[in-house]
């Protein structure tokens, strides 16, 4: 009896000593729900014998928050995809697990989400529209065939960005440059701020929490509070550079710059709670776009060179970066994050989605004279397109005319009163 037990002990230690590998692939970490239904994408594997995946939702002290369910794939390799009603879920922070086990090991994986279902309202589009030198910025609910006319802003608008669930909207204004907070969907003023002289005029701006970062023609950026536009720091050590890309995390602000048009472009990386330079490096190719990463460890860089698109990871505990994907691909006008593994591309000539994995693109229209796109919300298959004086949506024949150019598109959540 003692020998069998021994023999035993001893082929466990010499067993199976690999654990289960879980990866999500959809949502992203920090992904909001607005939708009855919380459905969720992974991939487990395992290098011997899979037995078991349990999927469920837990609260942020990991108590369950509605019953999980046990699968058994039979295979060693799967992509799982499943969705739970959220109906009776009371709560908005929560945490996806996925625990799977190969009867010796056990891998649980968390991911933090927000249900937003227990809110009354909806999304729509707001439109930005080019006419001569006025921005008229109109609403449209989705599925309308008609937009409505919010107000005029007396000078062209550079960019424009979503504040999540609380209704508000930020904009930034060309020379000389405002930064505006609206609230939706009239557009009423909660706060702006004028960029200094002399040169009078932001490039871009990226919002993270209830913060907001925005970079001046000089190099010097600030950081405001989302919702009452107080000042919480402004960095002064950067300027002498042409700045393109701002984009900011927990961890740190990431500002691409170039001395001059022939240089090489910098990225530079500033602490996010004090701003003080981290560390800088210098990049062969220019960025056109700097986004949330495919996972809390790194960040996505698109680079362009004529027509030629790459992707790259930074990876921020290491400070490498690792080329991930390229493409022939028109100019861009502009880039969007839908998905962990995904980004939508606005070319001069198309309209298209990019799979980082497996490094796919699948076009959703093509021609001239494009402008802007989105898709129609988080859990939608729906997109948007502007495309000369038109706006277009890929599930309906219908177009809406303007009068100008409707150049910028954004999804608003507002809350109905």
């Amino acid at each position: 009896m003692l020998f069998f037990l021994t023999f035993l002990l001893s082929c466990k230690k010499e067993g199976d000593a690999v654990s289960p590998v879980v990866e999500f692939l959809e949502p992203e970490s920090g992904h909001v729900y607005y939708e009855k239904s919380i459905a969720f994408k992974v991939r487990v594997s395992d290098n011997n014998n899979l037995q078991r995946v349990k999927l469920g939702i837990v609260d942020l002290n990991h108590v369950p928050v509605i019953q999980g369910v046990e699968l058994y794939p039979g295979v060693n390799d799967t992509i799982i995809e499943f969705s739970f009603d959220a109906t009776g879920i009371t709560i908005q922070d929560v945490l996806l697990y996925v625990h799977a086990t190969d009867g010796s090991n056990t891998k649980n994986k968390y991911l933090q989400a927000f249900i937003e279902t227990n809110i009354d309202g909806h999304f729509e589009i707001l439109i930005g529209e080019k006419s001569g030198d006025v921005f008229n910025l109109h609403r449209l609910e989705y599925g309308s065939s008609q937009a409505e006319k919010l107000l005029t802003i007396p000078s062209s608008i550079v960019k424009m960005l979503s504040g999540g669930t609380s209704g508000i909207f930020y904009l930034i204004t060309d020379y000389p440059s405002r930064l505006q907070a609206r609230l939706f969907p009239e557009g009423n003023l909660l706060w702006e701020f004028v960029a200094p002289m002399p040169d009078a005029e932001f490039t871009d701006f990226h919002l993270h929490g209830d913060k907001i970062v925005v970079v001046e023609k000089s190099g010097r950026f600030r950081m405001f509070h989302a919702l009452t536009g107080a000042t919480v720091e402004v960095n002064q050590l950067n300027e002498g550079k042409i700045p393109s890309n701002i984009f900011m995390d927990e961890d740190y602000v990431f500002l691409a710059q170039r001395s001059n048009i022939t240089q090489p472009q910098v990225l530079s990386l500033f602490y996010t709670n004090t701003l003080q330079l981290f560390r800088s490096f210098h990049l062969d190719m220019g960025i056109v776009g700097i986004l949330t990463g495919t996972d809390n460890y790194n960040i996505i860089l698109v680079h362009q060179n004529e027509g030629e698109v790459s992707f790259s990871t930074f990876n921020k505990s290491t400070l490498q970066t690792s080329l991930i994907g390229q493409l022939q691909f028109s100019k861009i006008q502009n880039i969007s994050k839908i998905s962990t593994q995904k980004l939508l591309l606005t070319g001069e000539n198309q309209v298209a989605v990019w799979n980082l994995n497996p490094g796919q693109l699948s076009v959703i229209a093509s021609g001239d004279g494009f402008l802007d796109a989105l898709k129609q919300n988080p859990d939608s298959g729906i997109y948007y397109y502007a495309k000369g004086s038109n706006l277009y949506s890929t599930n309906s024949d219908n177009m809406i005319h303007f009068q100008g150019t409707p150049t910028m598109l954004l999804n608003v959540f507002y809350k109905d009163k």
